[in-house]
């Protein structure tokens, strides 16, 4: 992180930015807004508060409408733009790296988390003393198939360990736990489960969740996939050789049982069943012991790599 002996920032509020000129605008103007608004309030008169955008290689307008934004308001803003895509946890670690608030708040760019929801996470951390909040949302405006997924995922990763099950890209957390964060230079990074590897001591708060208001999402399911593949291999080695071990335990169960029901259709049918089943739990687990491969050749790959960067004043 970034600090200065000066430093009289209260709150950093970090975006990653993935193909979403239009929607950049609005996103500066209602965060603006939500901390105009606290400054109304008598407890709040002295907050003070910074945007730092860090896009991620997307190609597209949104850098151009970046600069134009660091430009129109330079005291708050600092736009960085990365060489090519990192991905979404290592543009916000990026932001992490440049960032002088006492407080660090993560917020997507496609407005689907309303920005007046800052407020909510600010008055819940003074609540509860929390050393994070995630802001959650009750009903997720994704498909049926994506809730499914994400909520599948979440739960097989996260059983036994520290990271919330309920996390959330909607984050608020103390400049502390940021410093713990960058120590990590890994070339992929999983920022959840480097927050429960700092601290146990997390708070969430129900939080809005909206229709994107413009274009599509920059996670694919096969991209999802992907992320998740990658988060399993590389936080969860265990869980990829339990895979590996079930799969191929079910299907030599399988074979013998079909030997042993040879001219029973019934049980034949029962014990295909078995065979594909476990043919795909190995296959799974055979995919993250690829990745895992490749997550190896690319350890010593940058986390990021700066182009432009224009700080605000």
């Amino acid at each position: 992180m970034t600090t200065t002996a000066n430093t009289t920032i209260l709150y950093s509020v970090i975006v990653p930015v993935y193909k979403s000129p239009t929607t950049l605008v609005a996103l500066y103007e209602r965060v603006a807004a939500c901390f105009e608004q606290l400054k109304q309030n008598e407890s709040m008169s002295a907050v003070t508060y910074e945007l730092i955008f860090v896009e991620d290689g997307g190609g597209d307008d949104s850098w151009e409408v970046l600069t134009n934004l660091q430009k129109q308001y330079p005291q708050h803003i600092t736009a960085i733009q990365l060489t090519h895509n990192f991905g979404q946890h290592n543009a916000i670690m990026c932001g992490l790296a440049k960032a002088k608030g006492q407080y660090l708040i993560t917020i997507d760019d496609d407005l689907q988390t309303p920005p007046e929801a800052i407020a909510h996470l600010i008055a819940q951390q003074k609540a509860s003393k929390a050393e994070v909040i995630y802001g959650i949302y009750p009903k997720k405006q994704h498909s049926v198939l994506r809730n499914w997924g994400s909520r599948f995922f979440k739960y097989w990763f996260n059983y036994g360990s520290a990271a919330h099950r309920d996390g959330s890209s909607f984050r608020l957390f103390s400049a502390s736990i940021a410093k713990g964060l960058v120590k990590d230079d890994s070339f992929f990074v999983y920022i959840d489960n480097l927050l429960a590897q700092q601290t146990t001591n997390i708070s969430i708060c129900p939080v809005p969740h909206q229709e994107r208001a413009d274009g599509t999402s920059g996670y694919s399911l096969w991209k999802l996939g992907r992320l998740s593949m990658k988060i399993l291999v590389h936080y969860g080695n265990l869980r990829i050789k339990t895979l590996l071990l079930a799969g191929f335990i079910g299907m030599l169960t399988a074979v013998f049982g079909m030997l042993m029901c040879i001219g029973q259709v019934g049980y034949l049918l029962l014990w295909g069943g078995v065979l594909l089943i476990s043919f795909l739990v190995y296959s799974f687990g055979l995919a993250g012991f690829l990745t895992q491969k490749e997550l190896q050749r690319s350890k010593h790959f940058p986390q990021y790599k700066i182009k432009i960067i224009l700080h605000a004043n």
